[in-house]
């Protein structure tokens, strides 16, 4: 994984979220899928998460028009720490998890210069550590297994590679 391989992702995911596509195959995919990245697809989550909220768009909230509303913020000077932003602050903008590093440098070496493979990395151990199997009913599962081999059997495959 390196910044090529971000870059191409990123570009994809764009690409495709720009005339509204919201489901796209290869998050944590390398070398033309030939291999599998899990701290990829932990960057790729990011990078689609960006991707969804872009295609969010904009909307006016109950204060349109804003003038009035801009003008008050400008005289106070108040504009990021006004009620009406943080009031709207959450849903507006994407906040990355923690495998984004929005720190400056100084603050970067001073908690151990992680690089963003590293950080991908602990993260993946965060989510195996914490991972909590489905609540779905036995029923619902040996249907889906149902009907995976049945849509497998279409393409040659006796058996599901794992059960």
């Amino acid at each position: 994984m390196d910044a090529q391989a971000g870059l191409e992702t990123g570009m994809g995911a764009l690409l495709a979220g720009l005339p509204g596509i919201n489901e796209i195959s290869g998050p944590g995919m390398l070398d033309f899928i030939n291999g599998f990245s899990l701290e990829k697809l932990v960057l790729d989550n990011e990078i689609c998460g960006q991707v969804f909220r872009m295609n969010k768009g904009i909307s006016p909230k109950e204060d349109f028009p804003a003038i009035p509303l801009m003008q008050e913020l400008l005289d106070e000077e108040h504009l990021l720490i006004s009620n009406h932003t943080n009031r709207y602050l959450q849903e507006e903008q994407h906040l990355p998890g923690k495998t984004i590093n929005r720190s400056n440098l100084s603050d970067w070496e001073k908690a151990g210069s992680k690089s963003l493979i590293k950080r991908a990395h602990e993260q993946i151990e965060v989510l195996i550590k914490n991972y909590q199997e489905t609540t779905l009913s036995e029923d619902k599962k040996t249907e889906l297994v149902k009907l995976m081999k049945f849509e497998a059997k279409k393409f040659g495959m006796e058996e599901l590679p794992i059960i």
